[in-house]
């Protein structure tokens, strides 16, 4: 007796895009950041972080938006998409129907010469994840998502392959769910690839008083 096979998919992963509109000028006022942090190091005044992470780069401080003021313009226009992607997405936390709202736990650049990379990691103590791709050159290291449902076998199919190359388009930003495990392979080439990188939780709206 023939019995058909149907496909049921429960769940889909989903990732965001967005194309900076002001990108060349925010490229130029990144990397003047980046010199007046590596000038400062030199005093010993920088925000250039000294602990090691998953990023083995040059990388500033964890909450370099609160320190520059065209990083705090560059979370606030991030967390604003990321609200209307809450509102499409209909995210509404328990006893808040109108929905929540986004808020930035922390915000770092990582710079990237020859060999440079970042260890699969993932961000999963925080709600959402993003990076901007502020200079990426066609021949640097790729930006790797992992499949969360921890498939190993090779696969044409993107639900079942083990993990996706995301293809990086300098001057967009990528917003994906901070559960996932990335990775940015070791550099290539002599010019610099550079990324913002922020991390996200989901807070309550501000009851307006009546």
């Amino acid at each position: 007796m023939k019995t058909e096979i149907d496909e049921l998919i429960i769940f889909q992963e989903k990732c965001w895009t967005y194309k900076i509109p002001d990108h060349a000028e925010f490229k130029h006022l990144i990397n003047q950041i980046i010199m007046v942090e590596e000038n400062k190091n030199l005093h010993n005044m920088s925000h250039e972080a000294t602990d090691q992470c998953n990023v083995y780069a040059w990388r500033s401080d964890w909450e370099t938006h609160t320190t520059y003021p065209v990083m705090s313009n560059l979370t606030n226009l991030f967390v604003e998409i990321l609200n209307k992607i809450a509102k499409q997405q209909k995210l509404k936390p328990t006893g808040f129907p109108d929905g929540g709202v986004w808020q930035c736990n922390n915000c770092w650049i990582n710079k990237y010469q020859e060999g440079d990379h970042a260890i699969p990691h993932k961000h999963d103590q925080h709600g959402m994840s993003s990076v901007y791709f502020v200079q990426a050159p066609p021949e640097g290291g790729k930006f790797i998502l992992y499949n969360p449902r921890g498939t190993f076998h090779p696969s044409d199919d993107p639900y079942s392959s083990p993990y996706v190359e995301i293809k990086v388009e300098e001057g967009t930003v990528l917003f994906f769910n901070g559960y996932l495990i990335h990775e940015a392979t070791p550099h290539k080439g002599t010019e610099e690839r550079i990324t913002i990188a922020n991390n996200y939780k989901l807070g309550f709206p501000v009851r307006k008083e009546k």
